[in-house]
């Protein structure tokens, strides 16, 4: 089994199984190539079920073509990719995603700019409403380009929120804005933490089970 080393100052040891595949440990120095080796063989069971839910992960990614016909995602709803030759705009939303035909080539640049104008819209505007409600005060509002993670609060409560996410039901979204906005009042994942979010959205777990089942299509291929 092949694995890399990275070694540093740090005290513990860490095996991480990445999204490709790559199996890294994280070591001190002190540590000895045999120490690592005999962890690795006690942790195979763990690392082979880790390779196979990458594979699966992987089998299953969304790679988009950007080309007429193709299907998208927005606020949870199925939307058909067109060209129109005599239409103003670059892009119009309506029944259908329609891009103006003599921009084909750059159609893909053009629906994700159009995708992270809608989020940061969308998300300033929900952020707003959800803070007036329920007496949160974030420090700003803005678009995360993360590849795994959907949304980040600091500890200087700015929040961070993937332009992806725009693609799921408004319902999901506001569980993932509700969740960051808590952290403004909670910046750990306590007891009590989980006891906010119920008082919110008391069908968190719904939301939470929504992003699990659909996690591909939100970080499809771009």
């Amino acid at each position: 089994m092949q694995y890399q080393i990275k070694r540093s100052k740090r005290r513990t040891i860490t095996l991480e199984v990445k999204s490709n595949a790559e199996i890294v440990i994280r070591a001190p120095f002190r540590v000895s190539d045999s120490v690592i080796d005999g962890l690795v063989q006690k942790r195979k069971d763990w690392i082979a079920e880790k390779l196979n839910l990458v594979k699966k992960r992987n089998s299953n990614k969304i790679t988009k073509k950007y080309i007429v016909g193709e299907h998208f995602l927005f606020f949870g709803k199925d939307y058909e990719l067109k060209f129109i030759k005599n239409q103003k705009e670059k892009i119009v939303f309506g029944n259908a995603i329609y891009i103006k035909e003599k921009y084909f080539s750059k159609s893909k640049d053009i629906l994700l700019n159009w995708y992270k104008q809608e989020a940061l819209k969308y998300y300033i505007s929900r952020a707003g409403e959800l803070s007036l409600k329920y007496d949160f005060n974030p420090k700003s509002i803005k678009l995360s380009n993360a590849k795994k993670r959907l949304g980040v609060c600091n500890q200087y409560n700015d929040i961070r929120i993937n332009w992806r996410l725009i693609v799921a039901p408004k319902d999901v979204i506001d569980y993932v804005l509700v969740h960051e906005l808590v952290h403004i009042k909670i910046k750990n994942h306590s007891k009590n933490y989980w006891s906010k979010i119920a008082l919110i959205l008391p069908d968190y777990k719904k939301k939470e089970a929504w992003l699990k089942a659909n996690k591909h299509e939100l970080f499809f291929d771009i």
